[in-house]
């Protein structure tokens, strides 16, 4: 019961760590869009322009580019070379993309350590963005992004999703979690 409680909550907690992920890339993606088409309008009709509008935009992209690849992962939508995993049976499914969601999980771990490194180095050195708005917080989302994938790598060999053509129903009667 332990067991199926703590997986409950996994549960819960990946399903509001998704709705915020979720309104957050649809939030900058419509104030990506609101920027540009506003920069564009400036420049064609008045021949002026933000002038941190590109630079705020490019980060942005930025931005959106780990908060989609959350989403990637969090999906299952990832890049992912699985041509043998295919090639044999479900158990094998399973302990194949847990050993390579694990392998996943450390390979972010560690980007997100590179990166956070890199940004301390930047940091410490006073190192800005536009002026007077450190590195850190357009950049900042490389190493959360990176930790956020590991995590939900983890997640995945923790609690893992159905295989394909496997609902979760199904998935949940032959592991005895139960349905959400």
């Amino acid at each position: 019961m332990a067991t199926s409680t703590g997986s409950s909550r996994l549960r819960r907690a990946h399903r509001l760590l998704t709705r915020v992920e979720d309104g957050l890339l649809a939030t900058l993606l419509l104030s990506l869009t609101l920027i540009a088409g506003a920069q564009v309008v400036r420049r064609n009709l008045f021949n002026e322009a933000w002038i941190h509008a590109d630079t705020f935009g490019r980060a942005l992209v930025l931005w959106i580019a780990m908060l989609g690849a959350w989403s990637a992962v969090r999906s299952g939508q990832h890049v992912a070379i699985d041509f043998l995993s295919r090639t044999v049976g479900p158990g094998w499914q399973r302990a194949m993309r847990g050993v390579t969601a694990l392998f996943a999980a450390i390979f972010c771990a560690g980007m997100a350590w590179l990166s956070y490194t890199l940004i301390v180095l930047d940091v410490e050195s006073a190192m800005e963005w536009i002026p007077g708005v450190s590195v850190a917080w357009p950049f900042g989302i490389v190493p959360v992004g990176f930790a956020l994938m590991a995590f939900r790598f983890l997640f995945s060999v923790a609690v893992p999703p159905p295989l394909p053509g496997q609902s979760s129903t199904a998935r949940a009667a032959s592991d005895g979690s139960g349905a959400d």
